[in-house]
């Protein structure tokens, strides 16, 4: 995923400074370069919301204080944001605007930007202020991929192992919203599994514990 994200990067750069040379009239001006620094790092902003949002489930599990539920807001926040910022600068660069004017668009678009999301951040640091998660996401995953490990002969348990799996990484409520007891004493559950003998009843019980969280 990160080689696919760093190559998305690297076209998008290069398409964009492809195009500005295509563009570009005999004598560049300076402005003409500052316009293709701000249009590059417009992308660049844009492509690392994205990849934050389209990243690999284990960095964006569902912890107190996990970003991820602001991300896609702020994503398009920042995407229509850059739209705008963009037109305004090509308005500018086609003298249909003044500097003045064009300067006002380009600082209540990127104060309008940074109030939503220093908001959301606000917003999702007060919905979790004073949670307490004994057991994370990511904890459970470990202790399933440990389990997973000593069952890889046994296909009737390891059925099961990847079921609880794909449960806990897709469909699991935010553990900040769960019954610390209920999760802390799956966990348990699972612990024992994978330090002693392990029993497919008891699999299956662990199972139905999750599906009723």
């Amino acid at each position: 995923m990160r080689i696919l994200a760093s190559l998305l990067l690297f076209l998008g750069a290069v398409t964009i400074f492809g195009a500005f040379i295509i563009l570009a009239p005999d004598e560049p001006s300076k402005s003409f370069w500052l316009a293709l620094c701000w249009i590059e790092f417009l992308w660049v902003l844009n492509w690392y919301t994205s990849t934050l949002i389209f990243s690999g489930p284990s960095d964006r599990l569902s912890v107190a204080g996990n970003l991820f539920g602001v991300l896609p807001s702020i994503s398009i926040t920042v995407f229509i944001y850059s739209i705008f910022s963009a037109l305004s600068l090509a308005l500018f660069l086609w003298q249909v605007i003044g500097a003045t004017l064009h300067g006002l668009l380009q600082l209540c678009g990127f104060g309008l930007t940074s109030f939503f999301a220093i908001s959301a951040f606000l917003a999702l640091k007060g919905a979790t202020s004073g949670t307490h998660v004994p057991i994370s996401q990511k904890e459970l995953l470990d202790a399933i991929s440990r389990l997973k490990r000593n069952t890889h002969r046994d296909l009737a348990c390891a059925k099961i192992i990847d079921e609880m799996h794909k449960f806990i990484l897709y469909k699991l409520p935010p553990p900040v919203s769960l019954n610390p007891e209920d999760i802390e004493s799956i966990y348990l559950d699972i612990m024992r599994q994978s330090q002693g003998g392990i029993s497919i009843e008891s699999l299956k019980k662990i199972s139905e514990s999750l599906q009723k969280l």
